[in-house]
Formats: C-alpha cells, sequence, structure tokens
C-alpha cells in the first residue's frame, strides 16, 4: 500500500503545474473598470454622440492580466446581435490597449456581451457577462444613470456610481484627491511627510514641494509640459511631451515614456504622432529615476478622431479636405484653382495668366492638358505660339519604339514646366514594365523653374531570350498632388540567330577549299567542274570573268556554315525562311555517316550547268585563239 501512495505521489509531482487564465480586465471610455461576472454595466447613449449619427465607435480599454498571451471574445446575445457587432481581442502578456466596439444607436436596447477566450496554453478563462444598455438620442431622460452624472463620486454616466474617493491615496510622494470635471477624472496633489515616508522611508520628510530623506533624495521634475494633464490632439495629428528634472545629489538620470505601460522612448523628451483610427483615451507617464529612486508623471490624453478640414486648411490627400479635392496640400473647392501659382492641368496663359503667364502673339487658348488633380497628366500643346502655351507635362516623345533584345535603344523627349514658382526635387520614374531594362537619363532635378524645358533620355537595354511583344509603359513625375506621365509602348524583337540547316546529302569535298578567309563564299563548286572540263585552257588572266559568268548563269552561291560550306541556289540565309534546295559539303574528317536519301536530279539545274560549262569552254578556246 505505501508503494502506491509514493507512486502516485511521484506521478503527481511529475505534472506541471499550470497557471489559471483570468478574465481581462475591461475599462469604459471614461477609464472606470467595469465588471465583467454579471453585475457592471456597459452603457451608450446616443446623446453623447453627434445628432444623426447611426453607428458609432465605443471606445474600451481592455488589459490582460495574465502573463501569458491572451485572446478572448465579445458576442452579443440574441436581443443585441443586430445591434452590437461581435469582437475579437488579442493581448500580449499584461497589455493594455484601446479597442473599439462597433453599435447602432437607432434604437434602445439591452442585452449582454458575453465574455469567452482562452490564454496561449489553452487554458480557457472564466466565462463572464457584461450588461449592455444602449439609449437612442432622446431616450435616457434619467433614473441611476442620470443621478450620478456629474457627481462628485463619479465621473461619466455609470449605473454603479462608482466611488471616485476609493482613488484617492500616496503616487510618487504625493497625495492624490481625485474628483470629476465635465465627466472627466481629474486630481489634485500634494507633499505630504505620510507619502515622502511610503516613498523614501523613514527617513523620508516633505520638503516644500518635494520629498527629500537625509540620505540619497530622488530626482525632481522641476518642469513639464503639456501643463494640462488631460490634454487632447487629433488622429494624424502630434503631441510634445517636454520636460526637465534635476537631481539633488547631481547623480546620472535615465527617463522613460510609456504609453499604456509599453516603453516608447528614453530620451528626455518624446513626441507622440496617433495614427488613422486611434481614437480613445491613454494613459501617457514619465518616469525619472536616479538608481536608486524614481519619480513619475501622467497625463490622460484623448485622441479625437479626425474631421475633415475646410477650404484654404492644409492636407495631404483628398479624403482629408470636406471638398475632397486636395490640390498643392490645400483643400480647395475644386481640383484647380486660378490664383494659386501653379499652372495646373486644364489652365491655359488665357484662362489663367496669374498662374500660367502672359499669352504670346498666336497663341493658344489654353495649355489643357489631359490631367487633373491626382489623376494622370502631361498636357498637350494649347496652342501654335510661344512656349506659354504649353502645360505641364512630357513632349517630344514617341507613341512607339522598336528595341531588338541584346541591343541598346535610346529615345528623347523634354518634361515642361508651367509652374510660376520653383519646383524642387523632380522624379522621373518608369511604370509598367521591368526597371532593369531602361533607364532614365537625368532621373531627378534638383529644380526646376517656370518656362523651363529640360531634355529627357531613355535607354532600353532588354535582356537576351526576351519574346517579342508590346510592352506599354509610363513615364511619370509627380509635382505637389498632380501626377503628369506619357504612355510609350515599347515594341520588342527577338534577336536573330544563325539559321540551322539539316543535312540531306554528304559529299567528300574535291576542292581545296584551304586558305580562304573566315566567313568569306570561296568560288568553287560549278567553277571547280568547269576548270576540270577545259583544264588545258585555262589562263590566270580569265579566272575573274569565268567566275563572273559562272555566277550569273549558274544562280548558285555557296555559304560557310558550321565550318562547312554550303550549296544554295541563291538563296539568302534568313531565320524567316525556309531553305528548301542545298548541299552541304564537309571536310573529310568530319564525315557524318548517315543513311544517304537518294539523289534525284533537277533536270533544270542540270541544263543550266551544262549551258554555262559550254560557254565558258567556247570563250575560254575564243581567247586562246587571240
Amino acid at each position: 500500500m505505501k508503494k502506491i501512495i509514493f507512486a502516485l505521489a511521484i506521478l503527481v509531482l511529475s505534472f506541471q503545474i499550470v497557471n489559471a487564465c483570468s478574465n481581462p480586465i475591461l475599462y469604459n471610455e471614461f477609464d472606470v473598470p467595469i465588471s465583467s461576472y454579471g453585475s457592471g454595466y456597459l452603457t451608450i447613449d446616443g446623446d453623447d454622440y453627434p445628432s444623426g449619427s447611426t453607428k458609432i465607435n465605443y471606445d474600451l480599454q481592455v488589459k490582460n492580466t495574465n502573463n501569458q498571451p491572451l485572446s478572448f471574445n465579445l458576442t452579443p446575445d440574441a436581443s443585441l446581435a443586430s445591434y452590437v457587432d461581435q469582437l475579437t481581442v488579442e493581448l500580449n502578456p499584461s497589455e493594455t490597449k484601446s479597442v473599439r466596439l462597433s453599435v447602432y444607436i437607432t434604437s434602445t436596447k439591452q442585452g449582454t456581451l458575453m465574455i469567452t477566450g482562452q490564454c496561449q496554453d489553452g487554458m480557457p478563462m472564466p466565462e463572464g457577462a457584461l450588461g449592455v444598455k444602449i439609449y437612442a438620442a432622446g431616450d435616457n431622460t434619467g433614473g441611476q444613470t442620470g443621478s450620478c452624472k456629474g457627481n462628485v463620486l463619479s465621473c461619466g454616466i455609470y449605473p454603479d456610481c462608482q466611488d471616485l474617493t476609493s482613488m484617492n491615496g500616496c503616487y510618487d510622494g504625493y497625495y492624490r484627491n481625485y474628483f470629476c470635471t465635465a465627466n472627466t477624472v481629474q486630481y489634485s496633489q500634494s507633499c505630504t511627510s505620510t507619502c515622502c515616508k511610503n516613498l523614501l522611508g523613514p527617513n523620508g520628510y516633505c520638503s516644500g514641494t518635494v520629498c527629500r530623506t537625509s540620505g540619497n533624495n530622488p530626482p525632481v521634475i522641476d518642469y513639464y509640459i503639456p501643463t494640462n494633464l488631460n490634454p487632447t490632439v487629433q488622429e494624424n495629428g502630434k503631441i510634445e511631451f517636454n520636460q526637465t528634472s534635476s537631481d539633488p545629489e547631481g547623480d546620472t538620470l535615465s527617463y522613460k515614456w510609456l504609453l499604456n505601460g509599453t516603453e516608447k522612448s528614453t530620451s528626455q523628451n518624446w513626441t507622440y504622432v496617433p495614427g488613422s483610427d486611434s481614437k480613445g483615451v491613454y494613459n501617457v507617464t514619465f518616469s525619472v529615476t536616479d538608481g536608486t529612486y524614481s519619480v513619475s508623471k501622467e497625463w490622460k490624453l484623448t485622441v479625437q478622431q479626425q474631421t475633415a478640414a475646410d477650404n484654404g486648411q492644409s492636407c495631404a490627400q483628398n479624403s482629408e479636405c470636406q471638398s475632397g479635392y486636395c490640390v498643392h496640400s490645400v483643400c480647395r473647392s475644386s481640383s484647380t484653382y486660378c490664383g494659386d501659382n501653379y499652372c495646373d492641368s486644364g489652365e491655359g496663359c488665357s484662362s489663367c495668366s496669374n498662374d500660367c503667364g502672359q499669352c504670346s502673339s498666336g497663341s493658344g487658348s489654353s495649355g489643357g492638358g489631359s490631367g487633373s488633380s491626382g489623376g494622370s497628366g502631361g498636357g498637350s500643346f494649347g496652342g501654335s505660339g510661344g512656349s506659354s502655351s504649353k502645360s505641364t507635362g512630357f513632349y517630344g516623345f514617341p507613341a512607339f519604339v522598336q528595341a531588338e533584345s541584346g541591343n541598346e535603344t535610346s529615345i528623347e523627349g523634354n518634361f515642361y514646366s508651367k509652374y510660376i514658382s520653383d519646383q524642387t526635387n523632380v522624379e522621373f520614374k518608369i511604370l509598367g514594365i521591368d526597371n532593369n531594362w531602361v533607364k532614365v537619363t537625368p532621373s531627378s532635378l534638383d529644380k526646376i523653374s517656370y518656362d523651363e524645358e529640360v531634355a529627357i533620355k531613355i535607354t532600353f537595354n532588354v535582356p537576351q531570350g526576351i519574346k517579342s511583344d508590346d510592352y506599354p509603359f509610363k513615364i511619370s513625375t509627380k509635382i505637389g498632388s498632380i501626377n503628369y506621365d506619357k504612355t510609350i509602348t515599347l515594341v520588342v524583337k527577338a534577336a536573330q540567330t544563325p539559321a540551322t540547316i539539316p543535312t540531306t546529302t554528304t559529299l567528300e569535298n574535291q576542292t581545296n577549299l584551304e586558305g580562304q578567309p573566315e566567313g568569306k563564299s570561296p568560288a568553287t563548286g560549278l567553277f571547280a567542274g568547269a576548270v576540270n572540263f577545259a583544264k588545258g585552257f585555262w589562263y590566270v588572266a580569265l579566272i575573274p570573268i569565268v567566275i563572273v559568268a559562272g555566277w550569273k548563269f549558274s544562280g548558285i552561291s555557296f555559304v560557310r556554315q558550321n565550318g562547312n560550306y554550303i550549296e544554295t541556289e541563291d538563296i539568302p540565309l534568313d531565320n524567316s525562311e525556309e531553305i528548301e534546295r542545298y548541299v552541304e559539303v564537309k571536310q573529310p574528317e568530319q564525315k557524318i555517316e548517315q543513311p544517304k536519301p537518294e539523289k534525284k536530279k533537277d533536270q533544270a539545274l542540270e541544263k543550266a550547268k551544262l549551258k554555262v560549262a559550254e560557254e565558258m569552254r567556247k570563250k575560254a578556246m575564243s581567247m586562246d585563239k587571240r
């Protein structure tokens, strides 16, 4: 029996201890925790949102108290299924972050959000339930929720009337008193001996507004901004946090900036730039230490949803403007605007001389290009007069350019600027084809001035092996928010390779071909036959005459292919033409043994040969008589 008990004990001890998976802590938009075990309520009041809103994003802060990643779902029950979207949240160990719950506020509804999930090790967390009350605009007229609004005991609209005084206490040597103003949690603080002792030990004391000790003293935050501890900033905006700290003993100080508990910087100052979809409330904490003691400062930062800019305000893209037009980094009522010192596509010397300059004699009425703000441009000539009739864009480039793979080809054109002000850092890019094939010279300009035209060269080096085809591309540049481009089609032609001529008949070479220059066509074949025929009548001076005569009447030529001489009937060796009639002559040492097909004589060719031979013989004999 003892052995059994001992074995069971060993078995139990061998099991790995599994950590429990705890529920996340949920905070409402006013940074107050909500019970997730059935007693807590999330209240969403339509009166707190702009009139006419139908679907809003409710801000929740969620915190993972586990030392491992946590994944959980907020799932609406049947009564809320059509009013609240399910939300899945992923949290790193001990992470706190802001999430958004999408809620329809068109009707007053009440229901439950079920909270389910598990930790990374697979251990499920206890199932929770969060009550939700949705009030359509004008429906929340009072009751327990309304009685707490603005009360010193509570901030926001909480059904449980949370007591903010429970948050009072010592923080870094200071005693804080929490209160509510305009539905925002705030506090006042003062240096107290009790809090100094909590911070520095039994020797701690309050000296003026800072804690001191008889030994080493903590650093002091002498100055900080924002001085408002509840600042706000818009999405895509920025807010600077600056501070100056000192140490009574002159110790070296180290700094740390935290956003919702996550370290963001160790510099003396820090600038926060919230991106799009960052609306929410964040805790910004600054901490400074001398290696022994540390003190901190906290801000409650509210990031507001970005609103569209009015005309005249700065912008980076069209979506930032109420009008939907961001032209040259300024919101405008339309895509172009005469008088902004930019000669836009669609403007010309007669329609907008302020931007495009005075028309010269005989110039057209408008420089109007084909581009528009934010779209492709390039422009076109507006008249036949002076340079002021042109709008900004590319000119002089052909619509098509032919290039053979493996060989270099280039074209030239110009880029013309009608901008009144100098434009800097102008880049030219090739879009639509492999940039390894093409090079633009120059690829960029440090500056281009009004009425200036710059020559541009495009060089093509299409690699071997690229198939013959049309490859359309664009040369493009961007000035402000306007794109200018020109479409060109690159017509690639595959490089030709030597023709491969199949062998039909292999003959022993009866003519001495040695000494012939590489790549030249020796005068052999029929000429050699004629020499054998009239061997006793030849003179050295007759050789050119006989060669010309033989070439003219026989219609037979020779070329050298792969070290062999090929006899053809004046058929050019072109890849695109099939060579049907030929005789391949190989050197004796290169004789290829293969079946010889039965040779069929060409009667016309035989007659031509006999006729040429006879005429050459007669000419030779007549010259001999002379």
